[in-house]
Parts: structure tokens; sequence; C-alpha cells
């Protein structure tokens, strides 16, 4: 079965792989041993309870994880006994559930909070909420009617960056920017699409390199941006990407700061300091000016 989803982790002193796909169960662990032969030697084991297809796991610490399904919602598991402890939908006859059973993403923020990309809105899961049975989400949806509201509901890609900002990358929105709320003004979003320089409206991935840029992968290429200037540098596969198409929430920051892009057609791995941007764009000069081919002037 095709597999979305892999993270490692340890629990009471042992080690273990976790690999989300499209299967039922869709959701399986493997033990890492010293001794342990290759992968395909090694029988996963399955986890029953997870019935659907995982597209995303969230390590929150040794023992426990949150796994996000296809279209049965959020888990949150035990792993010392591979139990799930509770399973969030979304419900239309409560408030503050989940806006949507479709999982795309998952991370936690440095105040140890949950971020939930779906496919309808943005969800926050504040860490007073996390161990209850009936959490209280926070929901985040387009409005067409507020242009500081989030621009798309179907979010793809979530990234904290160093200085704490929270960035969603949509499909079909662009990129958005999370302001939280502040004595004068309520939580909003600052919002950048293809009139502000991305080269394309679908974000799949985004990465920060040592020095604070942005690098996002998208539907027409890869887009660096200087979150302080706002300023968008966009490469296609005359630069040398695999495809001009990337793969969605298929990216990676190496330790030792190389970044790697997955698309349609292989990937794509680069060290940001050795790419130079040229600050001055060429002169434009006229070597002929034809009517009716003939030269004129």
């Amino acid at each position: 079965a095709n597999v979305f989803a892999i993270s490692e982790y340890q629990c009471e002193g042992e080690r273990f792989l976790l690999l989300g796909g499209q299967s039922r169960p869709g959701l399986h662990s493997i033990p890492l041993t010293e001794n342990m032969g290759s992968l395909s030697e090694i029988t996963p084991i399955p986890i029953p309870e997870i019935t659907s297809s995982v597209f995303a796991i969230l390590n929150i610490d040794d023992c426990d994880i949150w796994v996000g399904t296809y279209h049965n919602g959020l888990f949150r598991m035990d792993t010392r006994d591979r139990k799930v402890t509770g399973q969030f939908r979304y419900r239309p006859d409560l408030p503050n559930t989940l806006s949507s059973d479709l999982i795309r993403s998952l991370i936690r923020d440095q105040e140890g909070n949950i971020w939930i990309g779906t496919g309808n809105g943005l969800n926050m899961l504040a860490v007073e909420d996390q161990e209850t049975d009936h959490p209280s989400f926070t929901n985040y949806l387009h409005d067409a009617e507020d242009p500081m509201s989030n621009s798309h509901n179907y979010v793809l890609a979530l990234f904290q960056s160093k200085d704490g900002a929270i960035w969603v990358g949509t499909f079909g929105g662009g990129l958005n920017k999370f302001v939280p709320a502040s004595k004068c003004r309520a939580a909003h979003f600052v919002s950048f699409t293809e009139e502000d320089g991305l080269p394309n409206n679908v974000v799949k991935g985004i990465l920060e390199d040592d020095e604070g840029i942005l690098w996002l992968s998208t539907n027409k290429g890869l887009t660096r941006v200087n979150p302080k200037t706002e300023i968008f540098y966009n490469f296609d596969t005359r630069d040398g990407l695999q495809s001009d198409e990337f793969s969605e929430l298929a990216q990676l920051k190496r330790r030792n700061g190389d970044m790697l892009f997955g698309g349609v057609n292989g990937f794509n791995v680069f060290k940001t300091s050795s790419i130079h941007l040229n600050p001055n764009p060429p002169q434009v000069a006229l070597t002929d000016f034809q009517v009716l081919n003939k030269a004129v002037g």
C-alpha cells in the first residue's frame, strides 16, 4: 500500500517506526532494534483502531502520538500499549469541533499548541485541551467577505519559522501568515498569492533555511521568500528542477542544512548557500524593429 507519513518515536526505552498509509488499518508499527535485518524482512504490526488512510503523524512526547486520517478525523494514541485514547471528528451539531474529518498536516508550535490542516479550514488545539475527552478546537475558515481571513479552506502545508510565525500553505489560496490576537486586533492572516510574486497558488511544502529564508514548493516551481522584505524569487525547470510540479508535503531539511523537495519526476536536493541571486536584471536592448518584415528606423 502507499505510504503517506513516516515517524520515528521512542517509548520506554524502545524505538519504533510508524507508517501511515492507504490501507485498512492505516497505521503500522515497526520495532527498531540494533540487530534487525532489512525492513523488507520485517512484518509491520497493524494498529487496528486506525481504520482509514493516515496522512499525518505528530509526536508529542516519548509515548503520545496524534494521527490525522483522510476521512475519520484526528486520533490521540498512547503507544505504550498501542491504544487509541481519543477520536475527534467534525460535528455540525456541536460548537468548537474539528472543521473537517480530512486531516492533511499536523504540527506542534513552540508553546505546545497543535495546529491541524484540514480539507476545510485550519484548526488549533491549545495545550490545556489536549488531554481532555471533549477538547475545544479553534477554527480558522475562509470568509469571502473578510480579506484578513485564511485565504483558502484547503490547507496543505503547515510550518513554524524560528521567529515563532505560523505559515499556512493552501491548495489554491497561496501562502498565509497567522498573526495572533493583540490588544488592538483579533487574530488574522496575511496572505501572499500570485499577485504578490508566488508562481502558483498551490503551496505544497514549506522549509526554512539557516538564514531565516522560507522555501516553498508549488505546482509551478520552487520559491524563495524573505519574510522580512516579502520579496519572492522563483525557480523552474530551467534552473534544474526535476519538474515544475512538486508533490504534496514532500520536503525535508537535513541536519547539514541541505533542502530536499520531492516532485512528480524525482526530487531536488540543494544547499541554499550555493544559490546566488542576481539583483541586477539585464538591460533591454533593441537590435532591430520591423513592420511587415521591413526594418524601420
